[in-house]
């Protein structure tokens, strides 16, 4: 039981007390102490030292699990911070991220503050992606408003519309490579007509998006025909590149997709996935598909600065050094430099206003201007 008792210290020695729950460290340092001092005299102080030892060392270790968590909600975070512009969104992001820190860092946070913690800055981190716009030139990973990208839980939340006839396939395999995870979906008909795997998309919003996936198919050149990936918005379909080729150790190799320069408007659906066809007689055209995912680039300005002046009417008229604007009523007017960067906010009164203005490309009230 000495030996037991002393290996047990040990073990316990070994936790990095930084990355316990804060109420756990004091009460791990004290019985580490505590069984040091233990003399060993009878068999029931041994056991009863060992005892109470394992279970603070069990609590401590279990809640680094919790702190690890919370840590990677902070990282992920800390990096959406960095790519979104200047703004409310970003000052509300960072608040979030402090009080985070402080739950990881404060002595007295439980597990369940801990859990707390993540969860809290994980929904606000989703909600500010819903309203905040990324720094230009940069985009979010929007791939978490997908259901089952990757396929790792069966076809859960991806449909299938189709012309075929004869035996059906369309399941998740994992006796090849993925492109992501272990898992990949497969769709393949005797005969084929066309094939269309998709989902829609809710709550995005509104600006310009980007979509990626990858395709194969295992069987042979002859067997590809156009599959590609897609997207849809109110009937307009963008198209990506068609898979051309097959290559690879038993044609396992992936070809990656991607479409661009996908506009959603305000409350839009997103429908994407991906498509083939065939001639309706064998099953040219099937294929194998991962990896989907979602990137947001951003919000047109003029289409961020038409949401702002639904409820009021504004007249802007280049002027000699700057811009006169004509309201009907008195507003804060938000002059942004062309690449989106807010230039000015300046106070209007109803009626004309001269505002003087740099050289330069501006845009007010959606409209380009130059000075």
């Amino acid at each position: 039981l000495k030996a037991s008792l002393q290996t047990l210290i040990e073990e316990a020695e070994q936790i990095d007390a930084s990355v316990v729950a804060g109420a756990l460290r004091e009460p791990l340092a004290t019985a580490i102490s505590e069984a040091k001092s233990v003399k060993g005299e009878t068999k029931a102080e041994l056991e009863n030292a060992i005892a109470e030892l394992r279970k603070i060392v069990e609590e401590a270790r279990l809640s680094i699990s919790s702190m690890n968590a919370l840590q990677a909600e902070i990282n992920n975070a800390k990096t959406f911070l960095d790519a979104i512009r200047e703004g409310e969104e970003k000052t509300k992001l960072a608040e979030g991220i402090a009080q985070a820190q402080f739950a990881y860092e404060s002595s007295t946070s439980t597990v369940e503050n801990i859990k707390d913690a993540a969860t809290a800055l994980s929904q606000l981190l989703l909600e500010i992606k819903k309203t905040a716009q990324p720094k230009e030139g940069t985009c979010f990973d929007m791939t978490e408003y997908l259901v089952n990208p990757s396929f790792e839980n069966k076809t859960t939340g991806w449909s299938v519309s189709k012309v075929v006839s004869g035996w059906e396939s369309f399941d998740t395999w994992s006796d090849r490579p993925a492109a992501d995870g272990i898992f990949f979906v497969s769709l393949c008909y005797q005969n084929i007509t066309s094939i269309d795997l998709y989902q829609e998309v809710k709550g995005l919003p509104a600006g310009n998006y980007s979509v990626s996936a990858a395709l194969r198919n295992t069987d042979g050149p002859s067997f590809v025909t156009d599959q590609h990936i897609y997207a849809s918005v109110n009937g307009k379909e963008y198209k990506s590149d068609a898979l051309k080729e097959v290559s690879g150790d038993r044609n396992n190799n992936w070809y990656y997709f991607e479409i661009t320069d996908v506009e959603l408007a305000k409350d839009g659906v997103l429908r994407l996935g991906a498509k083939s066809s065939g001639t309706g007689s064998g099953t040219n055209g099937w294929f194998q598909a991962d990896k989907f995912q979602l990137f947001y680039w951003g919000k047109k300005v003029a289409d961020g600065i038409s949401e702002l002046k639904s409820d009021r009417a504004v007249g802007v008229f280049p002027a000699n050094g700057g811009v006169n604007v004509v309201a009907d009523k008195a507003l804060v007017l938000t002059v942004y430099h062309i690449n989106g960067v807010v230039a000015r906010q300046i106070d209007v009164h109803t009626g004309s206003n001269f505002i003087a203005l740099p050289k330069g490309c501006y845009i007010i009230e959606g409209k380009v201007v130059g000075i």
